[in-house]
């Protein structure tokens, strides 16, 4: 699957009890409304032991319990508790359980961050909202999150680091919040596809 982290869902379930006026619970009010966020991204993931990059660029679409995320090469859809992975050089469309803590793409794991865990600093500057998220905790998979949003709360940029050094970066082109219907977040493959359901 895609190494992926993709950051910014945790403005979706973000566990808090603050004012409702910061920027990311505003944000996960619009999602939890209905509204999509849609766009295109570029997402670079580097490992801090082996110095490898990787770098994928793709579209991007994130509802209140589903995302996709299609990349060309290969698509990722889960809805609920279901995964759906088709990739396209082995003509095979993956169905199964959905684990969070075993995704790759993870926005699983930054939906309940929450204010016991982290500590939040916001602050908004030239129309834009900056906010740092850090936590201490040694069984807490990331230890720093950066977000920017936009002065309609749009994600500018997301980048983190985890306990070990890894760091993530994902920069997101031509967002934006739609109000679509939930059929239309869907995976697209061919006929002639290999299915192979895991939940069997």
């Amino acid at each position: 699957m895609i190494k992926l982290l993709i950051l910014f869902p945790l403005l979706m379930l973000l566990n808090t009890t603050s004012a409702q006026d910061r920027a990311l619970d505003q944000l996960r009010e619009k999602l939890e409304a209905g509204e999509v966020l849609l766009g295109e991204i570029d997402h670079t993931f580097e490992d801090q032991y082996t110095g490898n990059v990787e770098e994928h660029s793709g579209k991007i679409w994130i509802g209140k319990d589903r995302y996709k995320i299609d990349v060309g090469t290969q698509q990722v859809l889960v809805i609920d508790d279901v995964s759906r992975v088709y990739n396209e050089s082995e003509n095979r469309l993956i169905i199964s359980q959905y684990e969070p803590e075993e995704d790759d793409f993870a926005p699983s794991r930054l939906l309940n961050l929450s204010d016991d865990v982290f500590t939040m600093d916001e602050r908004r500057e030239n129309g834009s909202y900056f906010i740092k998220l850090e936590s201490d905790d040694p069984f807490e998979e990331l230890k720093l999150v950066d977000i920017e949003l936009d002065d309609n709360l749009v994600p500018v940029s997301i980048k983190a680091e985890d306990q070990t050094g890894n760091t993530y970066s994902t920069i997101f082109r031509e967002a934006r919040f739609e109000v679509l219907e939930e059929d239309v977040i869907t995976i697209d493959y061919p006929d002639d596809a290999e299915i192979v359901d895991m939940r069997e």
